[in-house]
């Protein structure tokens, strides 16, 4: 499968520890420039949000858009980690377990994740060689 580089638009909560983290890491693993990032909290990150379904838009989940679609909570973590291809592809696997499942561990780490992950006020700042892969 080929993919375009930006092909991957992926928002996240801009005052939390441990989104900022993933996003990081993220970016440390996206050799082919994959992803995009915005902040679900930006204008642009918002604006993004207006065409999603009433469900993801409602969300303060992590959301990955891609090929016209939304994804969020487990499956746009699962699908984020996949499409950065290699050993990162066996994630795949985390799929097969139902939906509802994934969701209410992902919903467990979310509610806890500002107490656990308490929040950094210093911004994430991108290094130069990132720059172009923040939609904000």
């Amino acid at each position: 499968m080929i993919t375009e580089r930006g092909s991957y638009i992926l928002l996240f909560d801009g005052d939390c520890s441990l989104c900022n983290r993933a996003v990081q890491w993220v970016l440390r693993r996206d050799s082919k420039d994959l992803f995009r990032f915005g902040s679900l909290q930006s204008e642009k990150g918002r604006e993004l949000l207006l065409s999603a379904p009433a469900a993801v838009a409602a969300s303060d989940s992590v959301i990955l858009v891609t090929g016209g679609k939304y994804y969020h909570e487990s499956t746009a973590a699962l699908k984020t980690i996949v499409a950065l291809g290699g050993i990162y592809r066996l994630a795949a696997l985390l799929m097969l377990l139902p939906r509802s499942l994934r969701d209410r561990v992902y919903r467990w780490v979310a509610r806890n994740r500002k107490r656990w992950w308490p929040y950094d006020a210093a911004c994430m700042i991108p290094r130069k060689d990132w720059e172009h892969k923040f939609i904000d």
